[in-house]
């Protein structure tokens, strides 16, 4: 009888140390579950950044820094599709969807905020430059058209290309005597840089 309490008691031992392990296994392997889950959630809203801690237990830790390299990859393709959504390939500006947005966007907000000014500009002879020099030459003035406008206006406006040789500028928190004399000033910048003295390199339309 002797033998058979001890050997019972050392199997109540045994089963209670394994019970502990195991709860100590399963508990380290939830909290690399949830590490996992919470990767998978910060790629989502565009926050994850790879934990420097290492993974709780062995047989995630072979897992779960491949887990978070893709998660970073993602991450950064996600970024990159989100903005080649909302940008022009060739000049860089906003394109023309992203812009009606914040144009409807402005005309909700003008109630209760200064008026916005949309200006319309289109580029004089742009035909004649793709038929006489090619199109490699107007997507080169393009470009620096791009670059112009985003050199030259405050980063509270934006500036867009809706198509063509046709853009827009859309202007927040300026008086009307103002944006008068800011896009005189724009012009007379940007003709003096296309040296065309006495002509408009840009058509205007407020």
């Amino acid at each position: 009888v002797p033998v058979v309490i001890v050997d019972l008691v050392a199997l109540g031992v045994v089963a209670l140390v394994l019970f502990f392990i195991s709860r100590r296994v399963m508990t380290l392997f939830t909290a690399d579950i949830k590490r996992i889950h919470r990767a998978l959630l910060d790629v989502q809203n565009g926050v994850f950044s790879p934990s420097k801690a290492p993974p709780s237990i062995l047989e995630t830790a072979q897992l779960l820094p491949d887990i978070e390299h893709l998660a970073a990859e993602l991450q950064a393709r996600n970024s990159e599709l989100e903005v080649q959504s909302i940008t022009d390939p060739l000049t860089g500006l906003y394109n023309r969807r992203y812009f009606d947005m914040m144009l409807g966007h402005a005309y909700e907000q003008s109630s209760r905020r200064p008026a916005s000014y949309l200006i319309l500009l289109d580029m004089d002879d742009f035909k004649d430059v793709n038929d006489q020099l090619g199109h490699d030459a107007g997507d080169a003035v393009l470009v620096e058209i791009g670059r112009f406008f985003r050199d030259g206006i405050r980063s509270s406006d934006m500036a867009a290309r809706l198509g063509g040789d046709e853009f827009a500028l859309l202007l927040h928190n300026m008086t009307a005597d103002a944006v008068e004399d800011w896009l005189a000033q724009l012009l007379d910048t940007f003709d003096a840089g296309m040296r065309k003295p006495g002509k408009r390199a840009l058509t205007r339309h407020c």
